[in-house]
């Protein structure tokens, strides 16, 4: 998956992400954000079906919106992003990356199985 945002941002908001400095980030990214007008997404051929995502830990409402935002709908495609890449999308949209970021994938897992 590829972060979303500017490729050209992408040193600059790595440099944030690698301090840990997630407030940095956030203030960066709003920042960016202001000057340019958000990316129009192409309209995809099959529509994947959106899970709630709310039910893995760690994970309300708000992140599942930025989680969305950031083209995460469902538990397979969660299930394969990689902890950077959550981070980058959590963080673009606004909000601190909570501890259980980490286990997310794994929680995927379990959960497109019904487990």
């Amino acid at each position: 998956m590829v972060p979303p945002g500017n490729v050209a941002s992408w040193p600059m908001q790595a440099t944030y992400a690698e301090k840990g400095d997630w407030q940095g980030l956030m203030k960066y990214n709003a920042q960016a954000t202001k000057s340019k007008p958000a990316p129009q997404r192409a309209a995809t051929a099959v529509a994947e079906p959106s899970d709630d995502l709310t039910q893995i830990n760690g994970i309300g409402p708000r992140i599942s919106s930025i989680l969305n935002d950031g083209g995460i709908t469902n538990y397979g495609q969660l299930e394969h992003s990689n902890s950077g890449d959550l981070r980058q999308i959590v963080a673009t949209g606004g909000a601190l990356p909570p501890s259980s970021l980490d286990s997310w994938p794994m929680q995927a897992s379990y959960a497109s199985r019904g487990d």
